[in-house]
């Protein structure tokens, strides 16, 4: 008897649906979980998304303590010109040497720390200075090309860079129309 792998003549669709687990749901033991502590302990700076997503399910208030410091000492680090970068302002966006996969982690750390921590307005309006400073700085010429930067033959790293504004974006837009934020990954 043949049997129908494909679904056909079935009664009703059902939508694939991912969704986010309510905090404290899921509990970690183990290597993992002490690894995970480890890295808060030690290395919160390097880690803020990693912190990020473990509060977004523990709701841990040591872990929001230190990432609202973490990230409160971030932006005590951007320049006149909006960015968050190693790279004097002079010498930006850079070249091959350049710094956009580490602005590009900053950004999303931020979108994560705004997304699932704390919402702060400040946050977001760092976002749009980093965006805007880089929009000012990558295209066509006389801007530099995206593809001129990175360390990899094609400049493949920067070019994931996009990734950052195109998140934030679906946050502004959600938080101005007052609708629930949902992930479309």
């Amino acid at each position: 008897m043949p049997v129908n792998i494909f679904g056909q003549g079935a009664k009703a669709k059902v939508e694939d649906q991912q969704y986010s687990l309510p905090p404290n749901v899921v509990k970690l033991s183990g290597f993992l979980e002490n690894d995970i502590q480890n890295s808060i302990e030690h290395w919160n700076k390097g880690v803020v998304r990693s912190g990020c997503m473990f509060y977004r399910h523990t709701q841990d208030l040591e872990l929001r303590k230190i990432l609202d410091e973490t990230v409160g000492d971030i932006l005590t680090a951007q320049r006149p010109n909006g960015s968050i970068s190693c790279t004097e302002v002079e010498n930006q966006p850079g070249n091959k040497n350049g710094d956009m996969m580490e602005r590009k982690c900053t950004m999303l750390a931020m979108e994560e720390y705004y997304d699932w921590v704390n919402p702060d307005t400040k946050v977001l309006e760092s976002l749009k200075k980093q965006a805007d400073c880089l929009i000012a700085q990558i295209g066509n010429p006389p801007k530099t090309q995206i593809t001129e930067l990175g360390w990899s033959a094609n400049g493949i790293e920067s070019s994931t860079f996009w990734h950052a504004p195109k998140t934030w974006t679906r946050i502004t837009i959600s938080r101005s129309q007052s609708k629930p934020i949902k992930s479309v990954w």
